[in-house]
């Protein structure tokens, strides 16, 4: 009797290196059968695999132990083979197994399954893509008709198709099958014969004869089924499949997708030579096939153009074809497989894709701005002529370099933040920045760019480089005209100013004269100013202005500008009613300036009142100055534009002099010293201007308490979670600035996320001061986030200061379909607005 133990695999045909590979493996650890044996019909699928160009995998048992052929091993790819061999197909493609796994489970109960262009994303070479195979699936039994294994047979239909199929000579199998039966009946019919001679002996051979003509059986069923099932996957294939045998090319199999491809039907091709019907191909495809059928070797073609005549009739078309070679069992090549895809569409599609872009980029390189494209990510991935011709570098170079290279170093922290934010919201980028031109000179540029949405996703950004250096330069001579006028100016006001002083002292007698000439020396001291804030204005533009920074007295130096103030100004009494004792290292001589503008401007725009009141107090490591007047005051629509340069309030100009820059170089002193200004008015009623200066030269915003899950406490906010009602309580409290409120939204964030919340009291009670530099961030980014993340249900409680609702309002997007949001002045109606409905 043969060895058919499990551990034995002398049953295997040669099949080349595969074959060795699988007689290598240690099968008594990892047995494809059960010891009893190797089924017939398993026996039968390892050599059918070793022994066909087709990529089949075979799986066997609960944990699918799996052995495939040559032609299966590109589908495994360098991360996979040899490895995969004898180890479980569940932890070689873990993958992929949620998509798989169910077919496999599917199959082993009993049922054939096959697929056309199945999605599975494989780990090949080292990294995850996707990839589209034609699969099918059909149980494998062992002897008893128990499934025990599957056989898959599959196809690519990527950008190649990796399909591989098994051809067997059947006929010349099953004639060789029926000799051996017949061989088998002659020595039965002579067995019986000598089974007169011992009646021992008759029973004996009986018994062997049955269970070789059982054996015999079953694997003349086996090969049968395995045959219609190979020629059903060939029939049903969606690419096209031929095999060509000799010289002459005669089509030995074909199936309907190849037939159609040339306008013909199978019938009308098998038996024939291929080249006596489609003879307008030879002298392209001949000198292709013939050397896969003398070397062995395959060859792949991609976007293969190809014409064909079927009578007055032309086709054209692309194909994607792989010509495998045809072995026998004895390793002989004798023929050509060849596969084919139909592409056309694709390749057509591409072209015009390709016909549109190349318009695309003529039109932008005609285009003398400088344009430039990016990917989603912000990389910058095409740029047009004219930038080309500004660099002085070949696109692609550009490119590679990216805009580092050209940027003014100075220039490039704001631009990279800037092109950060842009994409973090998908909103448009606006940026100046100069660019270094291939003359070595640095240009002004206006940047902007915009995102490209396809559905839902941001698939480009273009953008555009403006030249604005005339415009820059027109602007620079500007201040550098007002800066040279205003020293210009200086030098003969100070000779006048000194000229009045002594013809004061010679008309001390006179009072009339007098009287004329001191008003003549308060309208030059108001020049003075003017021409002082001028030449203070073209310093901060040119960022020139310089701090001298020391410590010294604060209270000391306040209670100094307002007794100054108070000689000067007979109209209002100025009260001083706090004033913190504290050292601040500070630019004193530029802190006196922006109280002596605050007082002057609440005495001028007060002309019915007559108090002014002065506080300065120190609050953590903050020290907080204000100064209320009782004029006439501001309107809200109008309170966040008075720190830009030359801003007046409608037609005050009319009413009040004044070039509109004490406010703008006021809130720069006090920026520069890491501080932040704001106002609170109603109108005639009366103003009150504050400015928040840190002790250390910046504010500190330190963590207290939390447990990093659903509670967070800072000096500057409280977030909690309140799992009975499940929303987060989140309570701000004091100054705030963009650093605070980006750290507390981004906590807050987390913290919802952390509890799978939904509804956020945000509480801005206790809120103080300006933060109005973060509302933009808020809009664009953080709202956004959350909502990304799940908020259904936003409360917002004002805070009592006005710059504080501003941003609130410039915080949230105008419109948000996905949450729920409402602004309220008092916690318990937000409360019962937000849990409403629980």
């Amino acid at each position: 009797m043969p060895d058919t133990s499990f551990n034995s695999l002398a049953f295997l045909q040669d099949g080349g290196e595969m074959g060795e590979l699988i007689r290598s493996i240690d099968w008594s650890a990892n047995p494809l059968g059960p010891p009893s044996g190797w089924p017939s019909a398993l026996r039968f699928s390892v050599n059918m695999l070793l022994n066909t160009p087709l990529p089949i995998l075979i799986c066997w048992g609960e944990d699918y132990i799996q052995v495939y052929n040559d032609a299966f091993r590109p589908i495994n790819g360098e991360s996979k083979h040899p490895q995969a061999l004898g180890n479980s197909a569940r932890e070689t493609y873990k993958e992929i197994w949620d998509s798989i796994g169910p077919l496999f489970e599917s199959v082993m109960a009993g049922k054939s399954v096959s697929f056309e262009n199945f999605l599975v994303k494989m780990d090949r070479h080292g990294y995850p893509e996707d990839c589209y195979f034609d699969f099918s699936y059909s149980p494998i039994r062992d002897d008893a008709g128990v499934v025990q294994g599957i056989r898959v047979i599959c196809m690519e239909t990527t950008e190649m198709v990796m399909a591989q199929q098994k051809l067997e000579q059947s006929t010349l199998e099953e004639a060789a099958i029926n000799e051996e039966l017949d061989a088998t009946n002659e020595e039965l019919a002579a067995t019986n014969e000598e089974l007169a001679v011992t009646n021992e002996e008759l029973a004996v051979t009986n018994q062997e004869l049955h269970n070789t003509a059982e054996t015999l059986k079953q694997m003349v069923k086996g090969l049968a089924e395995s045959d219609e099932r190979f020629r059903n996957l060939i029939r049903e294939a969606t690419v096209g499949i031929i095999l060509l045998v000799g010289p002459e090319m005669k089509v030995q199999i074909v199936n309907d997708a190849y037939a159609n491809l040339i306008g013909r039907k199978a019938a009308e091709l098998y038996g024939k030579n291929l080249f006596d019907i489609i003879p307008e191909t030879e002298p392209y495809f001949r000198p292709i096939i013939d050397p896969v059928r003398e070397t062995g070797d395959p060859v792949y073609l991609y976007d293969q153009a190809y014409q064909v005549y079927n009578g007055d009739e032309t086709i054209r078309g692309f194909l994607n074809l792989i010509y495998q070679p045809y072995r026998e069992d004895s390793g002989k090549i004798t023929g050509v497989m060849v596969l084919c895809q139909d592409v056309t569409e694709q390749v057509k599609a591409r072209q015009k894709l390709e016909e549109a872009e190349s318009r695309f980029r003529f039109i932008l390189n005609a285009i003398p701005t400088q344009v430039w494209t990016a990917t989603p990510e912000g990389a910058l991935n095409y740029v047009n002529q004219g930038i080309s011709n500004d660099f002085g570098q070949p696109g692609e170079t550009v490119v590679g370099l990216g805009w580092q290279e050209f940027i003014h170093p100075e220039d490039l922290p704001i631009t990279l933040k800037n092109w950060s934010k842009a994409l973090q919201s998908g909103k448009e980028y606006l940026n100046e920045f100069r660019l270094k031109f291939a003359d070595g000179r640095y240009y002004w540029h206006l940047a902007r760019a915009v995102p490209y949405v396809e559905g839902t996703e941001i698939t480009l950004w273009l953008g555009t480089n403006t030249n604005i250096d005339q415009q820059k330069g027109n602007e620079n001579k500007k201040d550098e005209f007002i800066s040279i006028a205003s020293h210009e100016l200086k030098t003969p006001l100070t000779t006048i100013k000194a000229f009045f002083q002594l013809t004061k002292r010679e008309l001390r007698d006179e009072e009339q004269p007098s009287l004329f000439l001191t008003k003549a020396e308060r309208q030059m001291d108001r020049l003075e100013r003017l021409i002082g804030d001028l030449l203070d204005v073209s310093k901060i533009n040119a960022g020139k202005i310089i701090y001298n920074k020391e410590e010294f007295d604060f209270g000391k130096s306040l209670a100094d500008v307002v007794d100054s103030i108070q000689q000067t100004t007979p109209s209002h009494t100025l009260e001083l009613i706090e004033n913190c004792e504290v050292r601040y290292n500070g630019d004193q001589h530029r802190i006196e300036q922006v109280l002596i503008n605050l007082l002057s401007n609440a005495v001028k725009y007060s002309p019915g009142g007559d108090r002014i009141i002065i506080n300065s107090v120190l609050e953590g490591t903050n020290i907080i100055v204000s100064v209320q007047d009782f004029g006439i005051g501001i309107e809200e629509e109008h309170l966040k534009d008075l720190f830009d340069r030359f801003y007046r309030v409608d037609n005050s100009s009319s009413r009040f002099q004044g070039l509109g820059l004490g406010l703008f170089i006021s809130a720069d002193i006090v920026k520069r010293h890491g501080g932040s200004f704001w106002i609170e008015s109603l109108v005639g009623e009366g103003s009150t201007f504050y400015f928040l200066l840190p002790l250390d030269g910046q504010q500190t915003f330190a963590d207290i308490a939390t447990d990093n899950q659903t509670y967070y406490e800072g000096n500057y906010v409280t977030i909690r979670y309140r799992q009975e009602q499940q929303y987060i309580d989140v309570d701000w409290i004091g100054y705030q600035n963009y650093d605070s409120v980006v750290k507390g939204c981004q906590i807050m964030l987390d913290i919802m996320q952390k509890n799978d919340c939904h509804k956020i009291l945000n509480d801005n009670t206790r809120v103080k001061g300006n933060w109005s530099e973060a509302s933009d961030w808020g809009a664009e980014i953080w709202f956004p986030a959350m909502a990304r993340a799940g908020l259904r249900k936003f409360a917002w409680i004002y805070s009592p200061s006005t710059f504080s609702r501003i941003a609130s309002s410039k915080s949230v997007p105008p419109s948000y379909d996905e949450v729920e949001l409402a602004f309220f002045d008092d916690k318990v109606k937000a409360a019962n607005w937000l849990l409403s409905g629980i």
